[in-house]
């Protein structure tokens, strides 16, 4: 039996119709002519006498029902069904179900941009929207600005279109996971599941502000009171290469040979600061190595490795005195240490190219070039 109002299937002995409300009392929607009360008598009767072999109409009433009861359930595990009316659409969307299926521009998502987002309940689509200002953040102000404007113009072009989307996906998997065929419980999930949140909304947002300005306070704390994060030590660098310029302008006195490269450690443990500087020289085709070391305001000649040749050779000899083998560990240790410095400075703008370098450069190599400038 159908709904005489909307044409709504009903169940059996159903006379209020489940969608308009509609109550079918009509005696001609059931089937019977109850004019003459003694017909229903009558017909009461004769069906009490009825045998299995002669169908009653009363058992042919049955099997209508039936069908009627196998068709609707049918129809109603499909969820094309819900989807004919909207009506759990509309109640997923909300009272903004008109402007937003029937609009391609929102004014809001364009104005609120991520926060619109949230408040429409799309909660991972916001949170990975907002996880990946914070990068850009660190990296340029520039680019943060550039990502709120494409975002905000992205939102209010696009946003009407993506919701209806995710709000039809969810839709089918709340249909697919119900057991209940009833149309309005389904309308009333979906209008729960839905709609919009102000509350979550703002609280996710405002943890969002917390943690930005937590890491820019850790950010600007590390700038201000760390002058060597993310670069040189200036000042360092141009006292060593001072130095350096200095201890080579000996290379006539000291017969060096011309200037390879020049190296130069600072050591910060002591006030002021003391500075190691050493050359690397050609002369008469023998690399040199030549160390100074600063005393006060004055910059010291050490020693160099002129002659460890020769004292090799007399070790290999067995010719050296203890003397001389001292004199040959010193003239060694002067080599190793300017290829420690090398490699400790190489390590240390690897550091701060990586933005990684939190402390006091320490280390530094200068070209020939940069020495005779």
């Amino acid at each position: 039996m159908q709904c005489k109002k909307c044409g709504h299937k009903l169940k059996r002995n159903e006379l209020f119709c489940t969608v308009c409300g509609y109550y079918n009392s009509d005696k001609e929607d059931l089937g019977f002519d109850l004019a003459d009360d003694e017909e229903v008598e009558e017909v009461v009767d004769e069906d009490e006498y009825v045998f299995d072999d002669e169908p009653s109409k009363a058992d042919d009433d049955f099997d209508v029902y039936e069908s009627f009861d196998s068709d609707e359930d049918s129809s109603d595990s499909d969820g094309d069904y819900y989807y004919d009316n909207e009506d759990c659409l509309e109640a997923y969307i909300g009272e903004d179900y008109n402007i937003i299926k029937k609009s391609n521009f929102n004014i809001y998502a364009l104005l609120l941009s991520w926060a619109y987002v949230l408040y429409r309940k799309l909660y991972l689509t916001g949170f990975i929207g907002l996880l990946i200002i914070i990068p850009l953040l660190l990296t340029s102000k520039v680019l943060v600005i550039i990502y709120l404007i494409a975002s905000m113009v992205l939102w209010g072009l696009f946003f009407n279109k993506y919701y209806l989307m995710v709000a039809k996906k969810k839709i089918e998997r709340l249909i697919a996971k119900s057991d209940d065929t009833d149309r309005f419980k389904m309308v009333n999930i979906c209008g729960k599941k839905g709609g919009v949140s102000i509350v979550k909304a703002l609280l996710i947002y405002l943890l969002f502000l917390v943690v930005v300005v937590a890491i820019l306070a850790t950010y600007r704390q590390k700038k201000t009171y760390d002058p060597k994060f993310f670069t040189e030590n200036s000042e360092n660098r141009a006292n060593c290469l001072a130095l350096v310029k200095n201890a080579y302008k000996n290379k006539e006195e000291l017969k060096i040979g011309e200037i390879l490269e020049g190296a130069c450690q600072v050591d910060n443990s002591k006030s002021p600061k003391e500075y190691d500087v050493y050359l690397k020289t050609e002369y008469e085709s023998i690399m040199v190595y030549t160390f100074f070391t600063t005393e006060g305001d004055y910059i010291v000649y050490k020693n160099n490795t002129k002659g460890m040749n020769e004292l090799m050779a007399k070790i290999a000899n067995r010719t050296i005195t203890d003397e001389q083998t001292l004199l040959l560990k010193k003239k060694q240790k002067i080599e190793s240490t300017y290829k420690d410095i090398y490699d400790k400075s190489i390590e240390e703008d690897k550091l701060i190219d990586k933005k990684i370098n939190n402390s006091e450069k320490l280390n530094y190599i200068y070209s020939d070039e940069e020495i005779t400038r």
